[in-house]
């Protein structure tokens, strides 16, 4: 693994200039561009969510951390299944917007809005000039996304994987996160490790809100286990040697003898 963290450092790239948020953007945006994480398996009729785990298939709860405090950067070492986890782009859905440093959120509130702005007929009736032609373009961004089918999923659309405010998760995605967790096997040889921009200590309350959240699928106590060092991340490959790493480090502390390290990435890599 010694050759881990020099490839990923070649592969580095310059960092791109920052572009000026849209013109009179009125709906609600988020840090970082995302993508569409793909569902692995049916919504159900309507897009529903995914049915809770049966209390069989709960994990063994880890210690909870303090309220509010900071997510370490190391593991146990007896650890042999790591989950490394995003948020943007992989719990949540949204839209790249043209010279903006955010992404429009899939969530209740922006379909709502957007609805508004384009009335029954699915055109803008916006008028005034720059400003209402942002705020028309960003709603039928929106409303194409919410008719986008879903790739074998029987007609459910990306509507159905829209955040509930004031979350900014969605509930189906949340839920197969719980079931990956669940088949990832018990802690403490399992582990989930944040690699989102989320695990900055200013989103420390979302991070909790996300750990009941995943609690609530799973049926008991869920804590991430550590978090990716907080390092400058401008690209996919920022991200990528980050992860590279954080794994690293951990085979360096694994002793000789330790069992093989089993690793799932969920990321979306600034796309």
């Amino acid at each position: 693994s010694s050759g881990i963290q020099s490839r990923l450092r070649a592969a580095r790239v310059a960092p791109q200039a920052g572009r000026p948020a849209p013109c009179g953007a009125t709906l609600t945006e988020r840090p970082r561009t995302l993508s569409c994480a793909m569902p692995t398996s049916p919504l159900g009729a309507g897009g529903a969510a995914v049915a809770r785990l049966p209390a069989s298939a709960v994990c063994k709860a880890p210690k909870p951390r303090a309220p509010g405090s900071a997510l370490g950067e190391t593991l146990r070492d007896d650890v042999d299944t790591i989950l490394v986890v995003d948020v943007d782009g992989v719990l949540n859905v949204g839209a790249r917007e043209e010279h903006a440093t955010a992404a429009l959120m899939l969530n209740d509130d922006n379909i709502q809005h957007a609805s508004r702005i384009l009335g029954g007929s699915g055109k803008s009736r916006a008028s005034g000039g720059p400003q209402a032609a942002a705020a028309a373009k960003s709603a039928q961004r929106i409303a194409a996304i919410c008719k986008r089918p879903l790739p074998n999923e029987d007609g459910v659309t990306y509507e159905s994987l829209a955040c509930r405010a004031p979350s900014m998760v969605a509930d189906p995605l949340v839920a197969r996160l719980a079931a990956l967790i669940t088949l990832a096997g018990d802690w403490p040889q399992r582990a989930v490790v944040l690699s989102s921009s989320w695990r900055k200590a200013t989103h420390t309350g979302r991070v909790r809100n996300l750990e009941e959240h995943i609690s609530g699928h799973l049926g008991g106590r869920f804590t991430f286990d550590a978090a990716t060092p907080l390092i400058e991340e401008n690209c996919a490959a920022d991200r990528l040697a980050c992860i590279g790493d954080f794994i690293e480090n951990l085979y360096e502390q694994r002793g000789q003898g330790s069992p093989p390290l089993r690793v799932l990435v969920l990321e979306d890599f600034f796309i």
